[in-house]
């Protein structure tokens, strides 16, 4: 065998499934020699094959669907903010989250269903949050007690959300993305979260789900 073809055929794991390496030794996604889509492109290019993202959603799908039926599934925006992907998901019938506005058009813009668009975010701005009532987005995550005040006063009804909890426990990772631990900016700590609980139950224009 060509050493470009060796070569080419041992980093193969790394590409979607499907793969693989022409006669003349190039990588070959999708039916595409990546030498030519370089060349019509330039570098660096980003390649979605979108029969390789089909097949992962479908899988995942799948085994949700046999273990909890119950299960949402959504892509997570920030993996690739995209409209052409955010039209797959709504193709395939799945929701998507997102942080913020541009994300938010995005996914509008490719077809995603605002019932099945979830918003979080700890930093989202009134004009956000108001873009999101306006779509009928389906679900908004409280992180912290001026979501639950600027939401109640957009005098909306029915609006489902989500409150994040911070729980207290500090991950074996990186400081710097670190969540979850004590004076964690993202979420509510325990006794808050409590109270926005409690303020929610009784709130006449927010549900929570």
């Amino acid at each position: 065998m060509h050493t470009g073809i060796t070569a080419a055929a041992d980093i193969l794991g790394l590409f979607p499934p499907g793969s693989g390496v022409g006669p003349d030794g190039e990588l070959m996604v999708g039916g595409c020699r990546l030498a030519d889509l370089a060349a019509t492109w330039g570098t660096p290019l980003y390649i979605v094959e979108e029969g390789a993202v089909r097949s992962q959603v479908r899988r995942f799908r799948r085994a949700l669907e046999a273990r909890w039926g119950n299960a949402r599934m959504v892509f997570a925006s920030k993996a690739f903010p995209c409209t052409a992907v955010y039209r797959l998901m709504a193709d395939e019938g799945i929701g998507v989250d997102v942080a913020g506005a541009g994300e938010l058009a995005m996914a509008l813009a490719g077809g995603v269903d605002p019932a099945r668009i979830v918003m979080h975010g700890n930093a989202k701005t009134p004009a956000e949050l108001r873009m999101a009532v306006d779509a009928g987005v389906g679900l908004i995550v409280i992180d912290n007690t001026d979501d639950i005040d600027r939401l109640e006063a957009m005098a909306i009804s029915g609006q489902a959300v989500l409150i994040r909890v911070i729980p207290g426990v500090r991950p074996d990772t990186h400081e710097a993305v670190a969540t979850g631990q004590a004076g964690s900016k993202f979420g509510l700590p325990i006794p808050e979260a409590r109270a926005a609980i409690t303020r929610l139950r009784h709130s006449g224009k927010l549900r929570l789900a």
